[in-house]
């Protein structure tokens, strides 16, 4: 028994096959031992990761391309990025550009750009992204692989980073609450179990403005 198939099938196969490939330039793994030699500190030690350099201006190229979330063009064509795992290979995501800063910071502020994707070859997973002054960082959640984080390899550098799964991370530093303005609000005795949770609005999509302020050191 023959099969045929027909010419547009391989045309679109091809051009599939062509972003994925295309966008595969972007990154290229790094030794530990080359990125010491340059005396490059890192800002974040995982257990356990990947070392990966960044072609930010072919990065940058290819986010332009990227349409508005939302947008007619967001739901007509795909645009495919691949992005490192930290045992080694690549997952595919398909990205669009979203908002995050009132129109005038935007302004204020060009060169913040945020980004979220949804898996392709892990449906379940999605992924959200910023390109700033500071460089590139990424984070992936997914209840089948959990959760990634692509952040620089040291702090002010945006030429090499490190992917790492969160459980592999090990902090020292402790967290200490300074504010007891929330917790001197709540009644003494107060429960757990005493909280009651509000209506179910999982199918609404809801925008907030925010804002925040703080310090520190990371």
């Amino acid at each position: 028994m023959k099969f045929f198939l027909k010419p547009s099938f391989f045309i679109v196969l091809i051009l599939f096959a062509g972003i994925v490939k295309g966008q595969n330039n972007l990154w290229k793994d790094v030794s530990e031992n080359a990125l010491q030699s340059a005396s490059f500190k890192r800002s974040v030690v995982p257990e356990k990761g990947r070392t990966v350099s960044l072609d930010k201006k072919s990065m940058l190229e290819f986010f332009n391309t990227v349409p508005l979330e939302f947008s007619s063009a967001s739901y007509q064509n795909k645009h495919i990025m691949p992005v490192p795992m930290p045992y080694g290979g690549y997952q595919n995501f398909s990205i669009v550009e979203m908002s995050l800063l009132e129109p005038g910071l935007a302004n204020q502020v060009p060169d913040v750009k945020t980004f979220r994707g949804q898996g392709i070859d892990d449906p379940t997973a999605t992924i959200v992204m910023d390109v700033t002054s500071d460089g590139f960082h990424a984070m992936i959640l997914s209840p089948v692989n959990g959760t990634v984080l692509i952040d620089p390899y040291n702090r002010g550098s945006d030429a090499a980073y490190t992917v790492y799964y969160k459980k592999d991370f090990k902090s020292s530093r402790t967290f200490t609450e300074t504010d007891k303005q929330l917790s001197d609000a709540m009644p003494r005795g107060a429960a757990s179990d005493d909280l009651q949770a509000g209506p179910c609005v999982g199918g609404t999509l809801k925008t907030y403005r925010l804002a925040i302020a703080c310090t520190g050191e990371y």
